[in-house]
């Protein structure tokens, strides 16, 4: 069985990484909005809404098909198996990639009407279908390094584009401000890709020769997994992506600029835990989804885990909200204060479902998984909709919680009723006292403000959690990781 130590391992490599991108995005924020300002960061969110929407379309969800197929071949140690999965992959991209690019160039007359009402941004979008293609050979190179374990290499790529990026950017921003916004992600898409081919190109990989047509026919089975994935990834996107039209239709520019602030900090920055855990999750979980017992214990563990690290944070998000927002933008984005502190709550629901749908995903349930998607993005998106119009702004951060409430309950009974699975006493535990102690902290620090409690709750949670983590083994592989890195400086 997977121990919480195995868990922990690549966690831990994956952290460092992680901190490192987490820390570009910050001073990489921080001078966005001081160059831009609000309406500029929110000009700046609906290009990079476009390129995500396109990109994701055309991607047709490759870096989690493959990622599955490769994951389980490794099992069976079938490497040729391996690396003709990779080869046609790597001829897939491409194609995708140059599909995406000319859809976006096609497209753009129309994105321009519809995203700002009128074709003054053409010219600009027809520009990003350059970083669609890039974006996607990009996940070539993730899918290789990631499909032969080559986690260090990976980890060391996404975090040097990531600086590189940031100095791109940060530079043009600063030289010609709004007009810098596709140049800076056009350059930041490259220098990404950059590194990524650079890692993949130290390894050696024994290509083996197949034609296009073959290729295709042995994909087939991977495809049309990754296609209902693309579906739904591009039904997901284009809620996000209406939600931010709707905002500016309705709120204006400005406010489609606090929103998207507010995402960024929360997906980039408790997303973190999500991205760091999912490196692993999803093959290790296909190498096992064959037997009940050990899919079962993985998700539970995988479930307690994450509860330790996404409990105390969500508690220091909610008492340092403030700060938060104006270190990463300015005093100009304190009007996201409350729809930040409504949509942190929805991080705890996010973990719950996020555990159980990936054994959906692992099982190869492709209607299922689709419907499932389909079903929680129309709800969840009427209900977001409903709190906006009532409630303003912070109404969009009180749909975000509630809709992944809906989600976690949606997952949590049809896992139950399809699988057969359920939590065990321990995660039970784990979601019972993360949220008592969430509840305590929302309640203290948002709506009576008394940060007193809030610090103490916030500080019970913190040292739980380094203990729990510590029986787990977390915090001795962090320790081993950084005794190995300063021996090697």
């Amino acid at each position: 069985m997977t121990s919480y130590k195995d868990i922990a391992k690549t966690s831990a490599l994956f952290g460092s990484s992680q901190i490192v991108i987490v820390l570009t995005k910050i001073i990489k924020t921080k001078f966005v909005a001081y160059f831009l300002g609000t309406q500029g960061y929110g000009i700046f969110s609906l290009y990079t809404a476009a390129v995500n929407l396109i990109g994701t379309f055309s991607n047709l969800g490759l870096n989690t098909s493959a990622t599955k197929s490769i994951a389980e071949n490794y099992k069976n140690n079938e490497k040729k198996d391996v690396i003709k999965t990779l080869t046609i992959v790597r001829k897939i991209v491409w194609i995708t990639g140059i599909s995406g690019g000319f859809i976006c160039f096609f497209l753009s007359p129309f994105l321009s009407e519809m995203i700002f009402n009128n074709s003054d941004f053409t010219y600009a979008i027809m520009w990003l279908s350059i970083a669609v293609i890039l974006n996607q050979l990009t996940q070539g190179n993730t899918i290789l390094l990631r499909g032969l374990r080559k986690h260090k290499s990976l980890a060391n790529s996404n975090a040097t584009g990531a600086i590189i990026g940031l100095i791109i950017s940060v530079s043009l921003y600063a030289i010609w401000g709004i007009n810098a916004i596709v140049p800076a992600i056009i350059f930041s898409s490259l220098a990404a890709y950059l590194r990524s081919a650079y890692f993949a190109n130290k390894v050696e990989v024994d290509w083996v020769a197949i034609g296009l047509r073959d290729a295709f026919n042995a994909s087939k089975p991977m495809l049309t997994m990754g296609i209902v994935l693309s579906i739904t990834s591009v039904l997901t996107l284009s809620k996000v992506f209406f939600l931010r039209i709707y905002v500016e239709r309705v709120g204006g520019i400005e406010e489609v600029g606090l929103y998207h602030s507010s995402f960024i900090i929360i997906n980039s920055y408790l997303g973190i835990i999500f991205t760091i855990m999912s490196t692993d999750y999803l093959p290790d979980l296909s190498t096992k989804i064959h037997d009940k017992k050990l899919y079962t214990d993985l998700f539970n563990k995988q479930l307690i885990f994450g509860m330790m690290l996404i409990v105390p944070l969500v508690c220091a998000f909610l008492l340092l909200n403030k700060w938060i927002i104006i270190l990463l933008f300015n005093s100009k984005f304190e009007g996201a204060e409350l729809l930040i502190a409504w949509s942190v709550l929805g991080m705890f629901f996010k973990l719950i479902s996020w555990t159980q749908s990936f054994i959906i995903l692992s099982k190869g349930d492709n209607k299922r998984f689709a419907l499932h998607e389909i079903t929680s993005i129309i709800i969840t998106t009427i209900i977001t909709i409903f709190l906006y119009n009532k409630f303003g702004l912070h109404g969009m951060g009180i749909g975000f919680t509630i809709g992944y409430f809906y989600y976690s309950l949606q997952t949590y009974f049809l896992c139950r009723h399809w699988y057969k699975i359920d939590f065990n006493k321990q995660s039970k535990i784990a979601i019972f006292l993360g949220a008592i102690i969430l509840s305590l902290a929302f309640f203290s620090i948002v709506l009576i403000k008394h940060p007193g409690l809030g610090i103490i709750l916030t500080s019970v949670s913190v040292v739980f959690s380094f203990w729990q983590m510590k029986k787990m083994g977390f915090t001795s592989k962090i320790k081993s990781l950084l005794t190995r890195k300063t021996k090697k400086a």
